[in-house]
């Protein structure tokens, strides 16, 4: 059938996606990947080659292994995106704070030497950042998605005496208003804020694309800030999963085991999602919309409408990876 098939060797025209970033908008093909960056001195962007670990070794190429690989790799290439959007944003900060007056001209060599020590350390200790802001991100992510709702089911059965099913559903729900809530509160703040409308840039950029539309300003504009690839509907579709799978945990066993068997079987729960979530990209049915559609609605919290300078970010990263994929 032509579904297993396309299940199985992939879509047939390129698949692009994006992050939003600190002012600007990073896009990634098959083999590239672009960032482009509005600073005060204009439009930034530059494109990198980029080789998937699947590359080397094929199986992982294979659907419900293909799933965790890419998820590793867009982490990683996303924190790269954020440090180099971050770097760009300095450098502008640095650029406009800078003010021609005399005394500034007439540093000792000593204070330049300093300064100059400084920022080698800070190049140097940068990488330790970026590991240090992930495993915090992790710990922060294990402690609210998993631990906390957890606890507060547990919570609840002591009190009420939920069967297994009842017991996991609830952990679930509580995961899920866990979630609304984190992004209600994060999307009111400023700098956030922008940053989603550089996400809902990303995704009209990309439905312009995919319309085999001109990308033009114009054009961009007049296409929707949702799309059913996106990381949010992604989210989504892995917690109302790991509901059904969770329905099979004895909710009696001990608190750290029940914990530690959620966490062994989130790989497989976000393989599937990440099948599913591909499938639904490009096939509709009843069951596929059913589970798409709540997460296409949470986008309407974590993308904001874009104005022109937001949209030619992202058509100038998108239409880099373009180039350099073509080339």
């Amino acid at each position: 059938m032509k579904w297993i098939s396309s299940l199985l060797l992939g879509a047939s025209n390129p698949l692009y996606g994006g992050q939003a970033v600190i002012g600007g908008v990073m896009m990634k093909g098959k083999k590239h990947y672009a960032i482009s960056v509005n600073t005060p001195s204009g439009l930034q962007s530059k494109t990198e080659e980029f080789h998937s670990i699947s590359e080397k070794i094929p199986f992982l190429k294979w659907p419900f292994l293909r799933g965790v690989v890419n998820l590793v790799e867009m982490m990683i290439l996303g924190y790269k995106s954020m440090d180099y959007a971050a770097d760009k944003s300095l450098e502008a900060e640095e650029q406009s704070d800078t003010v021609p007056i005399i005394s500034e001209k007439l540093l000792s060599k000593e204070s330049d030497s300093s300064n100059s020590n400084s920022s080698k350390v800070e190049k140097q200790i940068s990488p330790w950042m970026m590991v240090g802001t992930f495993l915090l991100s992790l710990v922060l992510a294990i402690g609210l998605f998993k631990f906390l709702p957890l606890l507060a089911a547990r919570g609840l059965d002591n009190l009420f005496n939920l069967l297994s099913p009842v017991f996991n559903l609830v952990d679930g729900v509580i995961k899920l208003g866990i979630l609304f809530l984190y992004l209600i509160l994060i999307a009111q703040i400023k700098d956030i804020k922008d940053v989603f409308r550089y996400h809902g840039a990303e995704h009209k950029t990309i439905n312009c694309y995919e319309a085999k539309k001109p990308l033009t300003v114009k054009n961009i504009s007049s296409f929707t800030t949702v799309h059913k690839r996106c990381g949010t509907t992604f989210i989504f579709v892995v917690i109302f999963l790991s509901i059904l799978v969770y329905m099979f945990i004895p909710k009696d066993i001990p608190f750290f085991i029940n914990l530690a068997l959620r966490l062994a079987l989130l790989p497989l729960i976000a393989s599937i999602g990440y099948e599913i979530q591909r499938f639904g990209a490009t096939h509709s049915n009843f069951l596929i919309n059913a589970l798409v559609t709540p997460g296409l609605l949470l986008q309407k919290i974590t993308t904001n409408e874009p104005s022109p300078k937001h949209i030619r970010a992202a058509k100038a990263a998108l239409e880099e990876v373009i180039k350099a994929e073509n080339n």
